[in-house]
């Protein structure tokens, strides 16, 4: 999977797949940072593709996902924040291999690392610093 492109408040992905089978992938953000990405509770983003045919590419948008619920809204426009993104594809035939990051995989079976601090929107305003006369501080 390709580092997820933003334009705006819009996140998509796009996977090419070089596998001599057909695959399915599936992708969730969490917030930037959070120390416990491993179940989908924790998700505010998320895709699952349909099946991807071998030697083809496709790009896919994220939807606003609400993780107690287990459910997305179909809403593409992902609000403002830093994302850590993980990602699994896995080859349609049955006991085929699988690729991507923890928490989709095991720490030994991954083969690859989230992508950490993808920005959507506008970024966090910086602090006004504080000045005294002449002298300003952070």
């Amino acid at each position: 999977m390709s580092t997820p492109s933003v334009t705006g408040n819009t996140v998509t992905a796009t996977i090419t797949n070089n596998s001599s089978d057909a695959i399915v992938c599936a992708s969730l953000g969490a917030d930037a940072g959070n120390p416990n990405p491993a179940t989908t509770l924790s998700a505010r983003l998320f895709f699952e593709t349909p099946e991807i045919p071998a030697g083809t590419t496709g790009t896919y948008t994220y939807l606003i996902y609400d993780g107690d619920a287990g459910t997305n809204a179909g809403i593409t426009e992902i609000p403002d924040g830093s994302y850590d993104i993980y990602w699994t594809c896995t080859a349609a035939s049955p006991g085929a291999e699988s690729w991507g990051t923890p928490p989709f995989l095991t720490a030994d079976e991954a083969t690859a690392t989230p992508y950490r601090n993808i920005q959507v929107g506008a970024p966090e305003p910086e602090p006004e610093p504080t000045c005294f006369g002449s002298v300003c501080l952070p």
